[in-house]
């Protein structure tokens, strides 16, 4: 194989997953009684393309997947087949085997795969009771013909996704093929022209003023009024790139609002419950990585709510409400953080529930005095589980501590709010971006170290403010009138402590779990853009450390995580 049908065959498997989630999308839409053209229209010409293109760089078995796929959406357009829960489940089922097939071909391009279940059941369907009029081959090639017609004004994505033509060369399925393995696949991402117009400027700009001040450093007059004029602006035109180069990697959170539409639809067929998933704020972009690593929490969050959430028909009844249940995820923007907010209209948690089993689980100890905040953050422990028996969906106690897991990982926090009877809402708070965040420096003994200032309430002098020390219990200090533990960052690191002599030192206000913690450092030194380097092999999995970086005086620091840390020392943690 050539480097051209390399790059065709990898164009389309990019472009092929782009279109499948957006025909997940509309066929849920499509269940939930939306029969207007457009729609029925844009998922035909999906399936459509992903057969032409399949066939066309040399995927006949996928291609033979979509068409059959394609035959069912013809017959949904042309009114000729009832559209119920059970097609529609075919459907899904179909873009499940083509999403298969595409994630074995990104790893070796020669990957086949039996689709002669999936394949017949779509037949079947064409000659179930509910068609009124089994849909013609000829009628399907028609169709297709009408709906590829395209227009200057119809959108890009409408456009067949295999456009790279080569006359005195036919593709040929049967070539051989050398074996490829996933390391090979590249990612993609599509950007905006005019950022990348914006990036090419500012560089332009950028090389012009190096150049200036190589003439000052050659006639040596850096220290020149114009020399120092073009150092600040080279430190601009630095930050523009900076911000412009960060929201390259910024991608809306609609394809992965419409994955969440599929999970909820999964299981409240399985349970038979009638829920609806609402959507805002899809437009919100977020680093991709963070959209990447987020699914799987949005995922348990999402089947958590729906399962644990949501009561049956005969409850809401009784409790006065609406048979429809519903489950809100919504994403916006507060300066230079991402919101995700997953609310339902269930039950609520239930507190002294949770709280007995967490006593069962060792989690706490029996009379310990928890605020709702503490025992609602019970549920995120490994193991943890209010289920009696154990489903396909829940009961085993793992899922709601991968979203803590996650969130950390993602340098983010989640909180809780619920109402018993009325329902409850997670509330995630994500930075923009996981390679660029803005640092609170600290020295503790005689290294420096970085905080990033989205885990921070407030800093404090403790000698402004009143300490006790309590037995079992170590030092607390009454801020405001509420009483926070103080844990000291040096025992935490492993330094020696401090002596006596030495003044008070400062505290950095962090919460997590519902608790909120001080922690104690010599200094607080000021902020800092960090660029986040990622650890070596000795430091990587260390308690407490997630990454490093460069700091301003040319020294290397260490990235803290406190939330780790109150993790780690929770009075109530077994």
């Amino acid at each position: 194989m050539d480097d051209f049908d390399l790059e065709i065959k990898k164009d389309f498997l990019v472009d092929a997953k782009g279109l499948l989630d957006q025909a997940e999308g509309a066929f849920i839409a499509i269940e939930r009684g939306d029969k207007s053209p457009e729609l029925l229209n844009n998922v035909f010409r999906l399936a459509h393309n992903i057969k032409g293109s399949g066939m066309a760089v040399g995927f006949d078995d996928l291609s033979h997947l979509a068409h059959h796929l394609e035959d069912v959406l013809a017959a949904i357009k042309n009114d000729k087949l009832k559209v119920n829960k059970s097609v529609v489940s075919v459907l899904l089922k179909g873009l499940d085997g083509l999403r298969s097939y595409i994630q074995g071909l990104e790893g070796d391009l020669k990957f086949t795969m039996d689709c002669s279940g999936i394949n017949s059941q779509l037949k079947e369907i064409l000659s179930s009771d509910l068609v009124v009029k089994v849909t013609t081959e000829d009628e399907v090639v028609s169709l297709a013909k009408e709906l590829t017609q395209v227009t200057p004004d119809e959108p890009e994505s409408n456009v067949p996704m295999v456009q790279k033509v080569r006359a005195s060369e036919p593709c040929d399925s049967e070539r051989p093929q050398p074996q490829r393995n996933a390391a090979t696949v590249e990612e993609f991402l599509r950007v905006s022209m005019n950022k990348l117009d914006m990036l090419l400027n500012n560089v332009g700009e950028l090389v012009i003023n190096q150049s200036i001040m190589t003439s000052h450093r050659h006639n040596e007059t850096v220290s020149s009024d114009h020399a120092i004029q073009t150092l600040a602006y080279i430190e601009k035109l630095v930050a523009e790139i900076q911000d412009v180069t960060l929201t390259l990697r910024m991608t809306p959170v609609r394809p992965l609002f419409q994955k969440m539409n599929r999970i909820v639809r999964d299981v409240s067929t399985l349970q038979g419950k009638n829920i609806l998933l609402m959507t805002e704020g899809e437009h919100v972009e977020l680093d991709k990585t963070v959209i990447e690593h987020m699914s799987d929490a949005l995922t348990h969050l999402l089947r958590n709510a729906a399962d644990h959430g949501i009561e049956d028909a005969e409850e809401r009844k009784v409790a006065g409400k609406s048979e429809q249940a519903s489950i809100r995820l919504s994403a916006e923007q507060k300066e230079n953080h991402i919101f995700l907010i997953i609310s339902d209209d269930g039950r609520g948690l239930d507190r002294e529930r949770i709280l007995k089993k967490g006593i069962e689980k060792g989690f706490v100890k029996p009379g310990s005095e928890l605020n709702d905040q503490e025992v609602y953050s019970l549920i995120f422990r490994p193991g943890f589980s209010t289920k009696e028996e154990v489903t396909d969906i829940s009961g085993r106690g793992v899922g709601m501590d991968v979203v803590m897991q996650t969130v950390t990982e993602m340098k983010g926090d989640i909180q809780i709010q619920t109402e018993k009877g009325k329902g409850t809402s997670f509330i995630i708070s994500l930075p923009l971006s996981l390679s660029i965040i803005s640092g609170m420096i600290v020295r503790v003994g005689d290294r420096k170290y970085v905080v990033p200032v989205a885990q921070l309430l407030e800093t404090i002098e403790y000698n402004k403010v009143k300490i006790e020390t309590t037995t079992g219990i170590g030092r607390m200090m009454n801020l405001r009138g509420e009483v926070i533990p103080i844990y000291s960052m040096r025992t935490l690191l492993g330094q020696p402590n401090k002596k006596e002599a030495c003044p008070p030192g400062f505290g950095l206000v962090a919460s997590a779990f519902g608790r909120k913690v001080s922690f104690e450092v010599d200094e607080i030194i000021g902020q800092q853009q960090i660029v986040i380097k990622k650890l070596g092999l000795e430091l990587a999995g260390l308690p407490g450390i997630v990454g490093g970086a460069i700091l301003n005086d040319g020294e290397p620091g260490l990235i803290l995580s406190l939330h780790e840390f109150i993790d780690r020392r929770s009075g109530y943690a077994a």
